[in-house]
């Protein structure tokens, strides 16, 4: 029983919660989104919707550690990057974690036809879904290895800054918003800083592995130097569209570009801080993901207060 217990134990740290955790923010934010711009919410789709992406997101994690595993037994583990270290030590996992990986994303694209036919989504919500999951597992499986290929920093970028979003905002909403347009740009920053950020502290294993990553190419000080320009840009851009849109829009940029100030401090840190050396980028780093989840879970809290005007009328959504 005690052994049942700790593979179990060891299956859950492979899924790496703490990203879990940052998508649900990311996908609640397009969900949200979609509210404050008058879609209706009903709590059955909202579920279904998250399963679907959660089946995708986790899959993620277990698959990566599966391919990556010669690349994660030549670095030390970080809370954000180097993987979760499961199957460098515990190697009889590896098949688990394969199929595991497969079976998730069977589940999310059976979800999501079964959406399709109950809730009417669009049938390119299936597309959408499957791509998600194509770029998540071959993200480092053969043969595309897009993360070895130098293309694993882009598909980051696009499932970051679009898709997780218009998943959020399609299961809320049924159908695609060109205003959701409007947050593109500065989510997709967001996720080149994202990327660079996890990678910068793998540099070393990932070049001995031949693992070609912007940040392998351009080396920790530049790395660091993207990720504060690309915050920096993220909060010019929040204040630049409440000049142009200062009352229209379902979301005030206004108070999105205040919240981005997290972030932003962090960027400016990065820029000013910036290293070459591991142990000292590793909590400039681990900071700079933590203002990431920051902003998105207090952005997320006043979106739904700017939606829903008080608790019982909240709970009452819920229930409909």
């Amino acid at each position: 029983m005690a052994v049942i217990i700790n593979k179990f134990f060891l299956i859950l740290i492979l899924g790496r919660l703490q990203f879990v955790f940052g998508g649900f923010l990311l996908f609640l934010f397009g969900s949200l989104l979609a509210l404050s711009a008058g879609a209706t919410f009903e709590l059955k789709k909202f579920i279904i919707g998250y399963l679907i992406f959660f089946f995708a997101h986790l899959s993620v994690s277990y698959s990566n550690d599966y391919f990556d595993i010669k690349v994660d037994s030549f670095q030390k583990k970080t809370f954000f990057s180097g993987g979760s270290g499961v199957l460098v030590s515990y190697p009889e996992l590896k098949k688990v974690s394969y199929y595991l990986s497969l079976a998730l994303i069977a589940l999310s694209v059976s979800l999501t036809i079964f959406s399709i036919i109950f809730f009417e989504y669009p049938i390119w919500f299936l597309l959408l879904v499957v791509a998600g999951n194509f770029l998540g597992w071959f993200y480092s499986a053969p043969p595309l290895k897009l993360s070895y290929r130098g293309y694993g920093d882009i598909s980051t970028v696009l499932v970051i800054g679009i898709l997780i979003p218009t998943m959020g905002f399609v299961v809320v909403n049924n159908s695609f918003s060109y205003d959701l347009l409007l947050m593109y740009l500065p989510m997709s920053l967001y996720g080149i800083a994202f990327i660079f950020s996890v990678h910068i502290p793998d540099l070393e294993a990932d070049k001995h592995c031949s693992k070609r990553t912007m940040v392998t190419r351009i080396g920790r000080k530049k790395s660091f130097l993207v990720i504060g320009f690309t915050l920096v840009l993220s909060t010019i851009y929040f204040f630049l569209m409440n000049l142009f849109f200062p009352t229209e829009t379902y979301n005030n940029f206004l108070i999105l570009g205040i919240l981005s100030l997290i972030p932003f401090t962090m960027g400016i840190l990065n820029i000013v801080y910036r290293t070459s050396e591991r142990k000292k980028a590793i909590p400039l780093v681990n900071f700079t993901m933590i203002s990431f989840i920051l902003f998105l879970l207090i952005s997320d809290l006043y979106i739904l207060l700017g939606t829903v005007h008080d608790s019982m009328a909240f709970f009452t959504m819920l229930l409909v």
